[in-house]
């Protein structure tokens, strides 16, 4: 059953996505964000099988749904710029926050916190949205949201291919510490 946080996080994303105005082929890069969103959040849910509590799942299944809503802020305001950073990640094979902190000076993590803050949504979400490209400072051998989101998106970025930006690349250290294999997305069924 979806509990009430995950259905406001899904209508926060679906809002957001619908007050863009975007031409065709930007919407088709919404789309695709919000789609890994989807993906992203049914990763979260495998890891279940690997001890994480039930209440921990749930919630990271919401803040799945809204990690990368940073994305499509930088769509809406810097369009085909962003776009063609997008196609520069592939090029160069790095991730997209990588190259959005050497041009814009932050990156999608950041501006997603930042207005997940200013909405005054919990503090887990603020924090795992934050930092789950760089969640080494967090790793310790329990599961926080910051981990568990780091790990549910590299999981959507290895099950299903990006077509329009790099994505993530998996913290070995940080899957080691709290007993995570770092194949674990094999063992997804």
């Amino acid at each position: 059953m979806l509990g009430m946080d995950f259905v406001r996080n899904l209508a926060i994303t679906e809002l957001a996505k619908k007050q863009l105005s975007l031409s065709p082929g930007l919407q088709e890069i919404a789309n695709a964000v919000l789609k890994h969103c989807i993906e992203t959040s049914q990763c979260g849910l495998k890891l279940k099988q690997f001890g994480v509590k039930v209440k921990q799942i749930q919630t990271l299944c919401s803040i799945t749904l809204l990690h990368d809503l940073g994305k499509l802020v930088l769509l809406a305001n810097k369009e085909d710029e962003y776009a063609d950073l997008m196609g520069r990640s592939i090029e160069n094979s790095r991730p997209l926050w990588r190259l959005e902190q050497a041009v814009f000076g932050c990156d999608h993590a950041a501006i997603g916190a930042f207005l997940f803050a200013m909405w005054g949504l919990p503090e887990n979400i603020v924090r795992a949205t934050a930092w789950h490209h760089e969640p080494s400072s967090f790793a310790s051998n329990e599961f926080c949201y910051v981990t568990l989101l780091h790990f549910a998106n590299c999981a959507a970025h290895v099950k299903n291919e990006m077509q329009f930006y790099y994505g993530d690349e998996l913290i070995p250290e940080v899957a080691e510490k709290v007993g995570l294999p770092v194949d674990y997305v094999q063992e997804f069924d």
